[in-house]
């Protein structure tokens, strides 16, 4: 039986969007340095952004085994290609590293096959610039978010033509003169791979945008992949399925209060008034919040609110980020619980 229509599932979709667009951006540097693997420059013509064929194959050099791994792990890893290459070298308090062989455009791709063949296509509308490349490069500041909302809709979401690149280079010509920006010109033209390493040995302080293109593969975060799924299971579900602290956490309406015990349970442990007031919204609210700089006594509170529960014959979970802060409040729990019989699974 399907479940009935749940009222949260756009908020919760909505929510799982916006974090999808918060975790798209990237930073990548240095094309052929830790952030991308299996870096592959492309050769020749540019024939796949510029739309004049709707997919391509993917690169000989890319391994049989490679490509499976790909489609089978399509959530986890994303192949990218990059577009319009600004090369040379940062300095040292921007950036780690000094070398700067970044794509300002950065495009993900799709993978399917086609035959025996396995191709790719570009995602157009999920394309996105290097921020953090035009950051460091660009004057730090009034002006800067005004730059660079201007470049975001310079960019079209769609093929990149020849016309696109020029608006690219008189932008750059505006705002950023001392890049030297002939090469791109060049485009649908590429710089291969022998030029862009030649490029990438360069002592040169100069920085050049180029035109090349390369693919390859990025990760996201377990944390991200994690997130993503569980909103994704969470939208699917009917509200009666969604837990009553996440319920109104997500609904509209002020939260009522419920009905407390008959006999609020005695707490071995001095408690000043915000600490009393966490512990009476704890025990009249499905959700509270407990707020407060490091010191301040947010564990020993949390363990009194689970003593509370426990007190009533109820299962207290309690789930944090880290190892150490559960350890934390275990301690606290067993230190005022003293002799009492009661096991604390870490």
């Amino acid at each position: 039986m399907d479940n009935p229509p749940n009222k949260l599932a756009s908020k919760i979709t909505y929510l799982r969007q916006c974090y999808q667009a918060d975790n798209r951006a990237l930073v990548i540097a240095d094309f052929m340095g830790k952030k991308v693997e299996d870096p592959e420059w492309l050769e020749g013509e540019e024939q796949v952004l510029t739309g004049f064929y709707p997919h391509f194959p993917l690169p000989q050099a890319y391994s049989e085994e490679f490509v499976k791994s790909l489609l089978v792990n399509q959530q986890e890893y994303t192949l990218i290609q990059g577009a319009l290459f600004l090369t040379g070298r940062l300095e040292e308090e921007v950036a780690r590293s000094k070398i700067l062989m970044a794509p300002l455009i950065i495009y993900p791709t799709e993978l399917f096959t086609e035959g025996d063949e396995v191709h790719y296509r570009i995602l157009f509308q999920r394309r996105q610039l290097n921020q953090y490349v035009l950051r460091s490069i660009l004057p730090d500041d009034k002006d800067l978010t005004a730059r660079l909302d201007a470049f975001e809709r310079l960019v079209p979401r769609g093929p990149l033509d020849f016309g696109a690149v020029g608006e690219v280079v008189r932008w750059f010509q505006e705002h950023l003169p001392a890049i030297e920006t002939e090469e791109a010109l060049f485009y649908p033209s590429r710089l291969g791979e022998a030029a862009m390493k030649k490029l990438r040995r360069s002592k040169a302080q100069t920085i050049k945008l180029v035109s090349a293109g390369g693919l390859g593969v990025i990760t996201q975060s377990r944390d991200t992949l994690g997130i993503i799924s569980e909103t994704e299971t969470l939208s699917k579900l009917s509200e009666e399925e969604i837990s009553a602290p996440l319920r109104q956490l997500l609904a509209d309406e002020t939260p009522s209060l419920t009905e407390a015990p008959q006999k609020p349970l005695e707490i071995p442990a001095s408690l000043n008034e915000s600490q009393k007031k966490a512990l009476h919204n704890a025990r009249h609210y499905p959700l509270s919040v407990i707020q407060g700089p490091p010191g301040t006594g947010k564990s020993y509170t949390i363990a009194n609110i689970a003593l509370e529960h426990l007190g009533r014959g109820e299962n207290v979970l309690i789930a944090t980020r880290n190892q150490e802060a559960l350890e934390v409040i275990a301690e606290k729990v067993e230190l005022l619980t003293e002799d009492r019989d009661l096991i604390v699974h870490t």
